[in-house]
C-alpha cells in the first residue's frame, strides 16, 4: 500500500503537479532497491531542498522516506511559486526598454511611462548678418516626458523643458478617447496646423526647422477634437485655442476671441493599393482668429529667426514701447497650409506651404499683411532603412551591442519666407527696411548618424541669403553656419 502524501493543503495547481508524481513514486516504492534511481528522476525534474528525517521513525525503507521528504519539499516549493505568481499579478509589472520605462497596474487599467530626450548643440558661424556672432555650445532641449494611461480611455501627458538655462512647460494635456475616430484633448498642446511642427523634436531630420515653422503657432492652451477614420487612412483635428502668434508658445489665454484650427491628413494607400505608395501622406490645415493689440504686450506679433537663431525680421517698435509707435495686431488672422510627405525605400521627402495674413496697425494706420513660406526636406538612408515621419531606427546599432555601425542618413533642404512689401511702405512702415529683410531663403546639407535608436549625431551646413534688411536699401549679409547636435532619447 502506498503511503499517504500530504496533498490537502496545496492549491489545485499544486495538487495536480504532486498527483502526477504518484505513479513514479509508487513504482519506486515497489521497486525496493531500485527506488533511488526513481528518486533521482524526481529530483532532476523538480529540484529543490530535501528535508532529512531519520529512517528509523517509520516502517518503510530509507529510500521511501527520502521520496516522501522530496514530495513534501516539492509541495512547499509549488506553494511558494503559486504565491509568487499571485503577488506578481496583484502588484503589476515594471518594464524598461529602448522606448522608456513603464509601470503597469495588475489589471492593466493603469500605466505610467517615463521617457524623454536631450539635445546639445554647437554653432559655428562662418558669416553672420550682424557683427561677428560668437560660436557657441548650448543645451538646446532637455525634456522629460511623462505619459499616464487609465482604463485605456484616459491619457495624461506632461512635458517640462529645462533647456536653455530656463524652465517652461512644453505640453500638459489630457486625452479622452471614446473611440479611435472620436477623441478629445484639453490643455496645452501643439495646435493642429504645421506639418513639421507636429513632429517630435527628436524626429525632425534637420538640426533646425524650416521657415514655414516661423509662421505656425508653437504651443497653445485650448481644446481639440480629433480622431482617425477608415483604418487610419484619414485623420482629422478641430481645435479652439487662445490664439498664439507665429512661432510662439502660450501658457495662458491672452486673447479674448479664440482662434479656430482645422486639419485633415490622409494616407490613401496605407492599407490598400500599391505598396510603394503606402508612405504617401497629404493634407491641408487652416487657422482663423481675431487678434487685437490694445496693449503692446497683447499685440500678438513676434519676430522671425534664421536657422542660426538670429532675428532677421521684426515689427517696428517705439522706444519706450507704447501702442502709439508700436505695430500691433488689429484684426483677422488667417493661415492656410497644404502639406504632405512621401517615403519609399531609402528615400523620403516632406514639403509644406504656409500663407499667413494678418491685419496690423501703427500710429492710426492699418494694413492687411500677407507673409508666405514654403519648404522641402529630403532624406536618403545609406544603410538599408526606410526614413519616415517618425524617428528612424537602425537595423543594427553601433552602441546597443548589435554588431553594426548604425544607420547613416544624408539630408538636405530648402526653405523660403517672403514678407509682404506693404510691411516696408510709407513714412511709418510696419517694419524697418534697414533692419528687417524682405525675403530669406535657406539651403541646407547635412548628415545624421544613428548609433542606436536612442543616440544620434547630426551635422548641418546652413546658408541663408537675404533680400533687403541693410541700411541704404542693401541686402543683409548672408548667414553661413555649421550646426552640430547630439540627440539622446530614453
Amino acid at each position: 500500500m502506498f503511503p499517504m502524501f500530504p496533498l490537502v493543503s496545496a492549491s489545485t495547481r499544486t495538487r495536480g503537479r504532486a498527483a502526477a508524481l504518484i505513479p513514479v513514486l509508487g513504482a519506486a516504492l515497489l521497486a525496493g532497491p531500485q527506488a533511488a534511481s526513481a528518486a533521482e528522476v524526481v529530483a532532476q525534474s523538480y529540484p529543490g531542498p530535501i528535508d532529512t528525517v531519520p529512517a528509523a521513525s517509520s516502517g518503510h525503507s530509507p529510500a521511501a522516506h527520502g521520496l516522501e521528504n522530496r514530495v513534501r519539499a516539492l509541495e512547499k516549493q509549488l506553494e511558494l511559486r503559486d504565491e509568487s505568481d499571485r503577488l506578481t499579478r496583484e502588484s503589476g509589472s515594471a518594464l524598461s526598454n529602448a522606448d522608456g520605462y513603464s509601470l503597469k497596474g495588475p489589471d492593466g487599467n493603469f500605466q505610467i511611462r517615463w521617457r524623454g530626450g536631450l539635445q546639445s548643440d554647437n554653432r559655428i558661424y562662418q558669416e553672420g548678418a550682424d557683427a561677428r556672432v560668437p560660436d557657441t555650445y548650448l543645451i538646446r532641449r532637455v525634456r522629460p516626458i511623462v505619459d499616464v494611461t487609465a482604463w485605456k480611455n484616459f491619457g495624461l501627458r506632461i512635458v517640462p523643458e529645462f533647456g536653455g538655462g530656463s524652465f517652461a512647460l512644453v505640453d500638459a494635456f489630457v486625452d479622452v478617447a471614446y473611440a479611435p475616430f472620436l477623441k478629445v484633448r484639453i490643455g496645452k498642446f501643439i495646435p493642429p496646423f504645421g506639418l513639421e511642427r507636429q513632429q517630435s523634436f527628436t524626429d525632425v531630420p534637420l538640426v533646425e526647422q524650416a521657415h514655414t515653422t516661423n509662421l505656425t503657432p508653437n504651443r497653445d492652451v485650448g481644446i481639440q477634437l480629433f480622431g482617425d477614420l477608415f483604418g487610419e487612412r484619414l485623420s482629422y483635428a478641430l481645435a479652439s485655442y487662445a490664439g498664439a502668434p507665429d512661432g510662439a508658445a502660450w501658457d495662458a489665454d491672452n486673447n479674448s476671441p479664440k482662434d479656430l484650427a482645422a486639419r485633415v491628413f490622409a494616407h490613401p494607400f496605407k492599407t490598400s493599393g500599391p505598396a510603394w505608395l503606402s508612405g504617401l501622406g497629404i493634407g491641408f490645415a487652416t487657422t482663423y482668429g481675431i487678434h487685437g493689440g490694445d496693449t503692446v504686450s497683447g499685440s500678438s506679433l513676434t519676430s522671425y529667426r534664421t536657422p542660426g537663431q538670429q532675428i532677421f525680421f521684426r515689427y517696428a517698435q517705439n522706444t519706450p514701447s507704447t501702442v502709439a509707435g508700436t505695430v500691433v495686431a488689429d484684426g483677422d488672422k488667417v493661415r492656410l497650409s497644404p502639406q504632405g510627405y512621401f517615403y519609399a525605400g531609402p528615400f523620403g521627402i516632406l514639403g509644406e506651404y504656409v500663407r499667413s495674413s494678418e491685419k496690423v496697425a501703427r500710429a492710426g494706420n492699418s494694413q492687411d499683411l500677407v507673409h508666405q513660406a514654403w519648404q522641402a526636406t529630403a532624406s536618403l538612408v545609406l544603410t538599408g532603412e526606410t526614413p519616415g515621419y517618425r524617428l528612424l531606427k537602425p537595423k543594427r546599432g553601433f552602441l546597443d551591442g548589435q554588431g553594426g555601425l548604425g544607420a547613416f542618413e544624408l539630408t538636405g533642404g530648402i526653405s523660403q519666407i517672403t514678407f509682404d512689401s506693404e510691411s516696408f511702405a510709407g513714412a511709418a512702415p510696419y517694419a524697418n527696411p534697414a533692419q528687417s529683410a524682405r525675403e530669406a531663403i535657406t539651403y541646407i546639407a547635412g548628415i545624421n548618424w544613428y548609433l542606436s535608436r536612442n543616440f544620434r549625431l547630426s551635422a548641418n551646413y546652413d546658408y541663408t541669403q537675404f533680400e533687403g534688411g541693410a541700411p541704404g536699401g542693401g541686402d543683409r549679409t548672408g548667414e553661413k553656419v555649421f550646426l552640430n547636435r547630439v540627440t539622446v532619447t530614453f
